[in-house]
């Protein structure tokens, strides 16, 4: 699911407690047969994203909004199985998804999380007008 070089699979999140997140890590390895890092950022709204992922794994869990899944060494294949297999309903609340890319790995947590908000409310409001 990742890329042919063997990356690593990991996960950055936002606004889900200790529990969740080990929930998403064990639904992402049995979905991907791989083990997957889970990287937190609750907490750390000021920092670097590229610091919070190259910090400690395991770490700064916490409930909160909105909710937030960066896909870390994950290819396309592998980002279209997640958003298929992930479940719309049930005890995980949907996030919403990003990758990393040059721009955003420059940002605080607090802006990328500013921008996926504006990003998913453009979206909506085009979809509404499609309907």
């Amino acid at each position: 699911m990742a890329d042919g070089d063997g990356a690593e699979l990991g996960v950055m999140l936002y606004g889900y407690d200790r529990a969740q997140a080990l929930e998403v890590k064990m639904f992402l390895e049995a979905l991907t047969g791989r083990r997957v890092s889970v990287f937190g950022g609750s907490g750390l709204g000021d920092a670097r994203v590229s610091d919070i992922i190259e910090g400690e794994e395991g770490e700064n869990f916490g409930a909160a909004e909105p909710r937030m899944l960066m896909f870390l060494g994950f290819d396309d294949a592998g980002i279209e199985a997640v958003l298929g297999a992930l479940p719309r309903d049930g005890n995980l609340p949907r996030p919403i998804f990003c990758a990393p890319t040059e721009n955003n790995m420059a940002w605080t947590l607090s802006y990328l999380l500013e921008h996926l908000l504006e990003e998913r409310k453009y979206w909506s409001e085009m979809e509404g007008r499609r309907a």
